[in-house]
């Protein structure tokens, strides 16, 4: 295995051929993405203005302190969907696809299989994307 990463994350290369990709958390990464995943589930739970602003505020706050947690990215992007915020969301998406494809090796063109759980954040940023430039219009992107 040969692996990459930064204090959240790493990017291991797998097989015998090194053309697997796995995403993996740190220890850090973990609590920092299980408060994040609560804040969105709490708006999820009760879906309102209040609760959407107070969920922005909070994945705010935790990314001011972890600028390089990605899933606070997606997350952050979710509720701007949500509100119809499709620029703003595009915007925080895009960022978070090239922080996780930082992580990637140049010259990696393997297989990012979205079965690994590791890997879910990373599907999930690009299907977001796939849904806003949709509602964008946009669909040849």
């Amino acid at each position: 295995a040969v692996e990459s990463g930064n204090r959240l994350y790493s990017f291991v290369l797998l097989g015998p051929y090194l053309d697997i990709g796995e995403f993996r958390q740190t220890i850090d990464s973990a609590q920092l993405n299980f408060d994040v995943d609560e804040v969105y589930e709490e708006y999820e739970s009760d879906p309102t203005d209040e609760s959407l602003l107070i969920a922005k505020q909070k994945i705010f706050a935790i990314l001011e302190q972890n600028p390089e947690l990605i899933e606070a990215g997606l997350w952050l992007g979710e509720l701007y969907y949500a509100e119809g915020s499709y620029t703003n969301a595009l915007r925080v998406v895009n960022s978070s696809i090239r922080q996780a494809n930082d992580l990637i090796p140049k010259g990696f063109h393997g297989e990012i299989n979205w079965r690994c759980i590791g890997n879910r954040f990373y599907t999930r940023l690009y299907n977001l994307r796939m849904r806003i430039y949709r509602c964008l219009g946009r669909l040849d992107h």
